[in-house]
């Protein structure tokens, strides 16, 4: 009388009312449906990055996922992108993990997507070339300790108007010199 998925077996009309009530109950406790994404804290590369899934897409119904790091050590630049796909499932990016683009020597200009809420500690430590960071989102609330340490002295961080002032307060201190100018 219904059809579920568990363990790769699929349970059909020919099983006992009885096997069909276990499988329910196991299907309930677990309910993984056929049309979810891969499972969180999995990996996947797409887009120049290695992602981590933080949230589950299923169906039509997007999930999250985090930068971990990039697939090229000697890249120039970097676009965080707002969404991401795996396969036929969307993911948006909204964090940029713990030290993912740490040493990360010769990045010169990252774009931030409008999607990131958060980025990790020393996410961009020891990057001295990098000289122009653009934030696009809108969204940020946490930025880690030491997450900008070692990029150029001189650097330029942009921000959107509308929260050039949260941002200055919320990236003070974050382990950049003095020199850095956070404008609009």
């Amino acid at each position: 009388w219904y059809t579920a998925r568990t363990g790769g077996n699929a349970v059909s009309a020919d099983t006992t009312v009885k096997d069909n009530m276990t499988v329910y109950a196991q299907w309930t406790a677990n309910p993984a449906a056929p049309d979810a994404g891969p499972q969180k804290g999995s990996f996947f590369n797409a887009k120049a990055f290695k992602f981590k899934i933080t949230k589950q897409a299923v169906g039509k119904k997007p999930g999250a996922v985090q930068v971990v790091k990039p697939l090229k050590k000697k890249l120039t630049s970097a676009v965080i992108p707002a969404d991401v796909r795996s396969g036929s499932y969307k993911y948006y990016v909204e964090s940029i993990g713990d030290r993912a683009f740490k040493k990360c020597r010769a990045l010169k200009k990252v774009t931030i997507g409008k999607n990131v809420v958060k980025i990790g500690k020393e996410a961009f430590s020891g990057d001295g070339k990098l000289k122009m960071i653009k934030i696009q989102t809108k969204k940020l609330k946490s930025v880690g300790k030491n997450a900008l340490k070692g990029i150029y002295k001189k650097a330029r961080i942009k921000a959107p108007a509308s929260k050039l002032k949260a941002y200055k307060k919320l990236l003070k201190k974050k382990g950049q010199k003095a020199t850095v100018k956070i404008t609009k």
